[in-house]
């Protein structure tokens, strides 16, 4: 069964979803904002912050306007930002959002994964926290902060002990 996984800033109090992988695993993760017609921005920013237990995968990030490929240093940055990371829309990239919205109303997706490390406790859950800043004006922002998606580790864990009785004589 395929599970949504899908971070939606526009509707922040869906079901949580869960799905169960095991250590070593990439997890995708899928961003979708919508942005109105006709929107102007002037700040969009997405913040991700992972939990311990998940390790952003640099090479992986994908960011779309429409079916549109953005460009990353030309339309937008991304900063490392402790166990996730910030994107900022540029100039640029901003302007192409706005031309876009023109049309109509618009979808800018942004896809990544984040491998499960190595030292996390079976059952535990696991979720990046992704955050929205947006607004018309950089000194008035606004935030929305969805229901991430949960990860588990499934397995076992084994604890070793002495049990050793001694004859009775």
């Amino acid at each position: 069964k395929n599970v949504d996984l899908d971070v939606k800033p526009d509707d922040p109090n869906r079901t949580k979803p869960t799905i169960s992988r095991k250590i070593g695993d990439k997890v995708p993760f899928k961003v979708a904002t919508t942005i109105p017609k006709d929107a102007k921005y002037k700040v969009l920013k997405w913040s991700d912050e992972m939990d311990a237990g998940l390790v952003y995968n640099q090479d992986s990030l994908k960011v779309k306007l429409g079916n549109a490929e953005l460009v990353a240093a030309e339309d937008y940055i991304i900063e490392k930002s402790g166990a996730g990371f910030t994107l900022t829309l540029t100039a640029a990239g901003l302007t192409k959002v706005e031309n876009a919205a023109k049309g109509g109303e618009q979808t800018i997706t942004i896809t990544y994964s984040a491998t499960i490390k190595g030292d996390v406790e079976p059952d535990e859950k696991h979720k990046n926290t992704v955050k929205l800043t947006y607004g018309n004006n950089p000194d008035q922002t606004k935030e929305k902060e969805p229901t991430p998606p949960e990860v588990v580790t499934g397995g076992k864990k084994f604890v070793k002990t002495n049990d050793i009785k001694a004859a009775e004589g």
